[in-house]
């Protein structure tokens, strides 16, 4: 009855014969080991543990089992055989989803060992970063020690690492209460975003960044600042960057006067009836006042492009070169006064009276020359009169 249950049969069917069974219920590819096992019951041996794939009568394709032994008579002769037929379908599903499951168990622990050992290699990497970073700590606080700009070394989360002195100037009485802050908890928050962090940014990529700019800082107020940021990092990788920070306000004050005291000279200049002018230190003239053009026909383009020693008379050209070339203008900063003859461009002759005074540079050294030259032709005819 079991064996019926087991092929589809109702109990009141009959199994087909042997041969047909066989044809019908076993599948193709097991036939020649079911083949073999009868080969080998003929002979007398057992069987033991054959798995095999049948189908039911209604073609459901199933899994069994089967164990047999042979029966001997007194002689030793077989001649019966038993056999049992097990469907083991569910317990090879089973089976096989048991073997599924610990095939995915094992991928699992496999691919969470590999991000364990990257999470390591990751910790590892950082805390040979950190190594790395308080080595490069330690020489460069010796090294800004004593530097009297704003010397500082910052990460990539914007933290002082470590600072120069100046940086009390900010009202910190140590600077290790500078370093381990962000720059926007130090140099305030408007600062750090609105000048700070896009240059920064910037050396952070690699590259090398200077710029000149207003601060208004904590303790100092509104300084103008010439900052420069330099990218560190060892093999390839940025960790920080160096800034060199310096306080040029008071030179930025100094040239803001320079600057309109230049304006105020060149409006008196342009303004006056005798010419100013200058020359370098290699005697090439670098500015001419208006005045020019009605004293000599000459523009001030002209004069500058050495029309000046053209429009001379042979006399007075040979004065200027000796002048010139016994550079004394250079050895004795004294006053000069000169008279030079030269051409209008309208042919008439024009004296000119020109005083001469050396210019010098923040050192003292010469830096060229300033005149101012006065028409005096109606006083040098008064003269030839007499």
């Amino acid at each position: 009855a079991n064996m019926l249950a087991m092929h589809g049969y109702s109990p009141k069917e009959k199994l087909p014969t042997f041969m047909a069974f066989r044809e019908r219920h076993i599948h193709p590819a097991d036939l020649p080991r079911v083949h073999e096992a009868l080969a080998m019951l003929k002979e007398g041996k057992h069987i033991t543990r054959l798995e095999l794939r049948f189908f039911r009568k209604d073609a459901e394709m199933r899994h069994g089992l089967i164990d047999s032994e042979v029966e001997y008579d007194r002689d030793g002769a077989p001649v019966s055989t038993f056999g049992v037929l097990m469907d083991v379908t569910e317990l090879k599903r089973l089976r096989g989803l048991l073997q599924q499951s610990r095939m995915d168990m094992e991928d699992r622990a496999l691919k969470r060992t590999e991000e364990l050992e990257a999470v390591a290699l990751e910790l590892n990497g950082e805390r040979r970063q950190r190594e790395q970073l308080q080595e490069s700590m330690a020489v460069f606080e010796k090294v800004i020690a004593q530097s009297k700009d704003y010397q500082s070394f910052v990460d990539r989360d914007y933290v002082y690492r470590a600072v120069s002195g100046t940086y009390l100037n900010y009202g910190y009485v140590d600077t290790n209460e500078v370093v381990g802050k962000t720059m926007a908890e130090v140099l305030g928050e408007d600062v750090f975003k609105d000048v700070v962090k896009a240059p920064l940014d910037e050396c952070f990529q690699g590259k090398d960044v200077q710029y000149t700019t207003w601060m208004d800082l904590p303790g100092l107020g509104k300084r103008y600042m010439d900052v420069s940021y330099y990218p560190y990092g060892e093999h390839g990788e940025v960790l920080g960057a160096v800034v060199s920070v310096r306080d040029i306000t008071e030179q930025y004050h100094a040239q803001e006067r320079i600057r309109l005291s230049e304006e105020k000279y060149r409006l008196l200049a342009d303004s006056m009836a005798d010419v100013v002018w200058t020359l370098d230190d290699k005697y090439a003239p670098t500015y001419v006042s208006p005045s020019i053009t009605p004293l000599t026909g000459m523009t001030p383009e002209e004069f500058l492009k050495g029309g000046w020693v053209a429009s001379m008379s042979p006399s007075s050209q040979d004065m200027v070169t000796e002048v010139l070339s016994s550079r004394e203008l250079e050895q004795d900063f004294g006053e000069k006064r000169y008279e030079l003859e030269i051409t209008h461009k309208d042919g008439n002759v024009v004296w000119l009276e020109s005083l001469l005074r050396p210019l010098t540079d923040r050192d003292g050294g010469f830096a060229g020359v300033q005149g101012v030259s006065r028409d005096v032709t109606q006083r040098k005819q008064a003269e030839d009169e007499l």
